[in-house]
């Protein structure tokens, strides 16, 4: 089987449509489609659902996905061996970020990286840490930036990230030093991705806080809009409150919260995700795994 095939099909499934993954790989869309067709013709079970809205898995298509994805990670890996034996230098490194002020930190990591290995390429993607976690394990990337989570994976600390709170400047609210974390029970409260394991409901269940949702959002900078219009309070952590607005204040909030935040990687890792770890520093006694 072609593992080529089995690209195409992940990457149909991951884009939603059969013309945005003809796109990304540099296949006409009939090109997909026959390689879907063929596909489907050695599993002798339909993979595919198509529809108005693009495409989805079908049950038996989502029963062998992971499976195939690990296919494609050895395959690569492999690639890559080969490439070095010969003295080639190839392949991709896929790193997601929950935090652009972390990933700001490695930035200089990338460009360094990049001029020694002109022949490796990057692709990032963002999430929220238990998101990029399952993204890690499936080998849909390398290694992420992340909140610390439970796992069987590897983690080095980067720092702790102070957990804030974002307040309409125009408001009462802005005049405090800190905000207390009782006090989210009573104020209008704008809630990021709600019902997602994200820090924020971590926290909030920790200390037994059911915070007065008026809001809901799935986007962190469309909340920081909503605080500075006066909506409600929102939370977030420092690092991630990068977001432009002189009506917005933050606030430390009371008592003090911090998250340990790291790069997770797993043990079974391409050469080229294994030698930009090593660029950014992590070696084998720095090693540690997620509990």
């Amino acid at each position: 089987m072609e593992t080529e095939k089995l690209r195409a099909y992940l990457t149909a499934l991951e884009t939603g449509s059969l013309s945005a993954a003809a796109q990304r790989l540099g296949y006409t869309v009939s090109g997909i489609s026959r390689m879907m067709a063929s596909l489907e013709e050695e599993f002798g079970v339909p993979l595919l659902l198509r529809g108005k809205d693009g495409v989805a898995a079908t049950r038996e298509g989502e029963e062998i996905a992971e499976e195939m994805r690990r296919t494609l990670f050895h395959s690569d890996l492999l690639s890559q061996n080969a490439a070095r034996l010969r003295g080639v230098e190839e392949g991709s490194i896929f790193i997601g970020s929950s935090s652009a002020g972390y990933f700001q930190e490695i930035a200089q990591d990338v460009r360094s990286f990049r001029r020694r290995h002109p022949g490796i390429r990057f692709r990032f993607v963002g999430g929220y840490s238990s998101e990029l976690l399952e993204e890690l394990k499936s080998h849909r990337i390398d290694l992420c930036i992340s909140s610390l989570r439970e796992g069987s994976f590897r983690w080095k600390m980067l720092g702790e990230d102070e957990m804030v709170a974002w307040v309409p400047r125009s408001g009462k609210l802005a005049s405090l030093r800190a905000l207390p974390l009782e006090a989210l029970q009573e104020v209008p409260f704008i809630d990021i991705l709600p019902g997602k394991d994200i820090d924020n409901h971590r926290i909030l269940k920790k200390n037994n806080i059911r915070p007065n949702v008026q809001y809901e959002t799935m986007d962190s900078e469309t909340a920081w809009s909503m605080v500075g219009a006066g909506l409600g309070v929102a939370m977030h952590s420092r690092k991630n409150s990068i977001y432009r607005g002189a009506d917005v204040r933050i606030l430390p909030l009371s008592p003090r919260v911090t998250v340990q935040m790291g790069i997770a990687f797993l043990d079974e890792r391409s050469p080229a995700a294994e030698a930009f770890l090593r660029t950014i520093g992590v070696q084998g006694a720095e090693l540690k795994a997620g509990t």
